[in-house]
Formats: structure tokens, C-alpha cells, sequence
């Protein structure tokens, strides 16, 4: 803010008090402050900015767009504009213009703490955690003390195959403050626990606690499984994940009958091969679609091909499901209503698949083939197959406890609410079966299917089957994919830099006597495991 002589008395309350507001999290009264601030005095850049935080907390992001737009013709040097203009493309789904933006924003210098980590947020967004990297580091050369800015840098860290400095600096962050429930659970993933070094004493003080939010619960839960896990005590494993995921499930309530709804109108209108075949789609062959539930071996598909000259692998990318979303003006969100599904056949498909590509630029667009790992994209099989005649589809496959019991114990976040109780789990993994069924049924020329323990028994013959299908010419580099260092932000980051193992497999046997409600779901729907 300019000198207080240069501010009336009204408008220094109305900017205090949009600050208050955004620290209280009440965003409708920060906007409405500050508008009152800036119309009172629209020469003061700090109240756009105030009023720019009060859109992004209220979503208004078209409206905090042209705000930032005005804002940053009237002071162009605001580097605080620029960042902001960064999350509202962001917010917009506005992927291709962000990322070009952002690296712009980021080449003329971040000022202070709040631009770097505001940029870095955005590059990992946009999977660019390379780009991410150095803006997290900076922000601990800034702010050393702060434990939050050293777990993220080690996040990204992981993300990058850096595992060696991922631990070092999750161990950093847990020395600035040892009862840190994320900073342990990401240990947990970065080392195996033994005998003599492990965190089960801490982590069980913290569980008795009741200090903790739901999703704290969750963190501490899922680090304490883990750690048990590797200590072989099986019982004690399940227990601390089945508390951790009821703490999840607080938090992020799966709704299984919206499940259901949506399997059923997929199934029931896209019935038949000439519903799917109809219509004309976007000539190109890049796509490469690989899918499947997550822990699958979808991570070492994608690795294997981004190992090849002729791939990007572009990560999991939002932006098929976005692209139905903008064909339906359906607004954002990662799936759409079942009532959209009959909308849905009558949209333009060659608009769609052209869409769906162009939003992936310029990421993609260097090679011949881009990757999207997209799990939830078999959802939307069918609106692929007419969208993208040529893409290529890989859909995983894996024994089904196996698949249900590593997706129970893996800590998602906000992504796979099922994954928070182990019915919830199998109960889903059935509408996937079915769904996935009925895909193949209705094209089985378009799926290429694996098996992910053929892939950890014979992993030359089945590299060499999913690139013949992608008509891609032989590379050793395929077979040593885990020395490749592109970066991998799914669960499976720290297992994707090591050769496959078998240590995975039928690991669901050790925990059998604790799911037998999951392997009754998994029988009554004639599931065999």
C-alpha cells in the first residue's frame, strides 16, 4: 500500500479489512472489501491484488482473469500479476497457455516466497515438476526453517528419481518438526523399515492423539501400515491402514451408488460396436492410452514407452475428461453425470479428439507418440474410441485381490476415495471389471490387454508385444526403463527407478486372513482371483 497520507481513513479499513476476511477464509467478504477498496481508490495495486485472492477462493476465475488482464495494463512490472494470471489459466484449464506463461513469468526472476512457491504449484499441475525443482529449492534457501517447504522439495525430488536427496530432505523437514504426519509418511515410502530404523514408536504416540484432523489420522495410519508391513507384522500392518483409511473415508466419502449409476448409463448407451464406430474423429495417431485400475503396472507401461525416442510420456493427464466437459458445457470435473452420457453421443467427436490434443500442447507435439495414464479414462472408452479412431489403447490387468489389497493400502489422497475402505474397494474394482468387459466386447481390436505379472515374468516378450502394437521399432533403452530419469509423479515413483520385481506378487495372500468381506464381493460378482 502507498503512504497512509495518500489513503483515506475508509479505504485503509476496507483493505484491513479484506485482509482479515482472506485470513479468516471468508472469501465473499474478501471480495467484497476489496472491491470497495478498489473503486474507492483504483490507482492502489495492492487492492486488485487483495481483490484477485478473494476470486480465486470464490472460483471466480473468469472474472479474477480480466481483473488480473486490467490489473496488469495498468502496471505491467506487478510481478505478483503475472503469477496470479498463471493460476487463474490454471484454474480456467488453460493448460497450454499456463505453462508458456508460467516459464515466462519465472525467466523475468521470482521476487519473493509467495511467487516461487505459487509457480512451483503450477509447474507440478501441469506435471512439469522439473520446471518445479529449482522454485522449491529456492524457497528453502529463503526459508530454511520451514519444514512444509523442505517435504515439498523432496516430493518433487521423488517425482524426479532424486530418491537419495528425496530421503535427505524429507529427513530435514522432520528435524524441523518431528511430529509432521506427511513428512513421515513420505519416509515411509523413501526407505524400508527395520528392526533398528524405523518411526513405529513416534507414530503410535501420534495416533493416540486426538489432535489430529481426518486427514492427518490418514497420514499417520498409512505410514504405520507401511512401516509394519516391512516389518512383516501382518495384523498390525491392516489394523494401522484400516484406521488410517477410516479417517480418510471421514474426510472423502465414497458414494457408491453414483458409481453404479454411472457404469449402468455408459453400459446402456454405448451398447453396441456401431455406436462406437459411427461418426467421423480426429484423424491422428498420438494418443497413446494406457489404463486400468491404479497399481497395476500402468507406471512401468508408460515408462517403458516414454523410454523410447519416438514417446513423450506426458503423465496423467486431465484433459480428455476436461475436453467432455467443455464439448457439453458441463463445466470442470473429472467425470460427468449420467444424464450427460445420452448428451454426449450427439456431440461433435472430431471436435472433441481435436480439442483433447490441442490441449496437450505444447507439451506434446515433438514426437510421434505422447502417453496419457489417465486411469479413469476407461471411463470414457467409448467416447475415445469415436473421438480418436487411431489412438492406441493399453488397458493393465492384474490378479484381482492383488489389486484391490495394494490399492486399499496405498494412501491416494483426494483422487480414489474409494481406496479409503477395502469393501468400497472391491466393490469398485467390480463396476471396473464390468465396464472394462463390456469395452472389450464392443471392440477388442482397439485394447491391447497385459497382464502385469506376464510383464514382471517375461518382460522382454511382452516390451516387445506392447511396442509392436504401438508399431514402434525395437530399443533396448524400453528394456531399461528404470534408468530413465524422466520424472514420475504417481504412487509408484520409487518402484519405477528399480528393474521389476516379483515381490509384488500374490502379496495380497499375506493379509488373507484379514479380507474376507473383499473376496466375498469379489466371488458373488464371479470374479476369480
Amino acid at each position: 500500500m502507498p503512504p497512509e497520507n495518500f489513503i483515506s481513513h475508509r479505504t485503509r479499513r476496507s483493505f484491513k479489512r479484506a485482509q482479515e476476511a482472506m485470513e479468516a477464509g471468508n472469501f465473499e467478504q474478501t471480495r467484497e472489501h476489496a472491491e470497495r477498496c478498489v473503486s474507492e481508490a483504483p490507482d492502489i495495486e495492492d487492492g486488485w491484488f487483495m481483490l484477485s485472492e478473494g476470486y480465486v477462493g470464490l472460483g471466480m476465475n473468469q472474472e479474477g482473469l480480466d481483473l488480473v488482464n486490467r490489473g496488469l495494463e495498468k502496471w505491467p512490472d506487478k510481478y505478483h500479476f503475472h503469477v496470479q494470471k498463471c493460476k487463474y489459466l490454471i484454474c480456467l484449464d488453460r493448460f497450454p497457455e499456463a505453462l508458456v506463461y508460467a516459464q515466462e513469468t519465472v525467466a523475468k526472476g521470482a521476487p519473493d516466497i509467495w511467487s516461487n512457491l505459487a509457480l512451483a504449484h503450477v509447474f507440478t499441475i501441469l506435471d512439469e515438476v522439473q520446471q518445479a525443482l529449482p522454485l522449491f529449492l529456492q524457497a528453502c534457501e529463503m526459508q530454511p526453517d520451514n519444514a512444509g517447504h523442505w517435504l515439498n522439495l523432496a516430493t518433487t525430488e521423488r517425482s524426479c528419481g532424486q530418491l537419495d536427496s528425496a530421503r535427505e530432505h524429507v529427513e530435514k523437514a522432520l528435524a524441523l518438526q518431528p511430529e509432521f504426519p506427511r513428512a513421515l509418511l513420505a519416509l515411509s515410502s523413501l526407505r524400508k523399515a527395520t528392526e533398528i530404523d524405523n518411526s513405529i514408536t513416534l507414530l503410535k504416540s501420534l495416533q493416540e492423539d486426538d489432535k489430529w484432523p481426518p486427514i492427518e489420522r490418514a497420514n499417520i495410519g498409512y505410514a504405520l501400515g507401511k512401516e509394519f508391513e516391512d516389518l512383516e507384522q501382518w495384523q498390525n500392518a491392516f489394523e494401522a491402514l484400516s484406521q488410517g483409511g477410516a479417517a480418510g473415508r471421514r474426510e472423502m466419502p465414497y458414494q457408491r451408488q453414483n458409481s453404479v449409476d454411472l457404469v449402468e448409463s455408459l453400459i446402456t448407451h454405448y451398447a453396441d460396436a456401431q455406436v462406437i464406430a459411427g461418426g467421423v474423429g480426429f484423424e491422428t495417431e498420438e494418443p497413446i492410452f494406457i489404463l486400468g485400475m491404479p497399481r497395476t503396472g500402468t507406471t512401468i507401461v508408460e515408462s517403458i514407452l516414454g523410454a523410447h525416442s519416438d514417446v513423450f510420456a506426458a503423465g496423467e493427464l486431465r484433459q480428455f475428461a476436461l475436453a467432455i466437459g467443455g464439448a457439453l458445457e458441463a463445466g470442470r470435473g473429472p467425470l460427468f453425470s449420467p444424464s450427460q452420457i445420452e448428451q454426449s453421443l450427439q456431440i461433435d467427436f472430431c471436435a472433441l479428439g481435436e480439442s483433447y490434443v490441442n490441449s496437450t500442447r505444447p507439451r506434446t507435439g515433438r514426437t510421434r507418440f505422447f502417453t496419457d495414464k489417465r486411469l479413469l479414462n476407461f471411463l470414457y472408452l467409448g467416447l475415445i474410441a469415436k473421438a480418436l479412431p487411431k489412438a492406441r489403447i493399453i488397458h493393465l490387468k492384474r490378479n484381482p485381490m492383488d489389486t484391490v489389497w495394494s490399492n486399499f493400502k496405498q494412501m491416494f489422497g483426494d483422487m480414489y476415495a474409494y481406496s479409503y475402505d477395502l469393501a468400497d474397494t472391491a466393490h469398485f474394482f467390480v463396476l471396473y471389471h464390468r465396464l472394462m468387459d463390456h469395452w472389450m466386447q464392443l471392440m477388442p481390436e482397439r485394447i491391447l490387454e497385459v497382464e502385469y505379472e506376464k510383464l514382471v515374468d517375461d518382460q522382454e516378450p511382452e516390451t516387445r508385444r506392447i511396442l509392436e502394437y504401438c508399431d514402434l521399432q525395437w530399443q533396448q533403452e524400453c528394456l531399461d526403463f528404470h534408468e530413465n530419469r524422466d520424472s514420475v509423479t504417481t504412487a509408484s515413483s520409487v518402484q519405477v527407478r528399480q528393474p521389476i520385481f516379483r515381490s509384488s506378487l500374490q502379496r495380497w495372500r499375506k493379509f488373507e486372513p484379514f479380507l474376507g468381506e473383499a473376496k466375498q464381493i469379489l466371488t458373488d460378482a464371479g470374479i476369480e482371483f
